[in-house]
């Protein structure tokens, strides 16, 4: 992992291109497995999705 990066901005990162649409079925995969390799899920929780949902809408509603 890069030095000076946070570990758990990566995980959502990757977790994010999981559940992306838009992102190929091969870079989930790999995404998949580095969250593996760090020992992260790559599930999310409906917290999680609740969460992600109110950071979009107070994204969207300034912009």
């Amino acid at each position: 992992m890069s030095a000076g990066k946070n570990p758990s901005r990566i995980a959502a990162g990757l977790k994010a291109a999981v559940h992306n649409p838009r992102v190929s079925e091969e870079a989930k995969e790999s995404a998949t497995e580095r969250l593996q390799q760090m020992g992260a899920e790559a599930e999310t929780t409906q917290e999680t999705a609740t969460q992600t949902g109110q950071l979009l809408n107070s994204f969207t509603d300034q912009n």
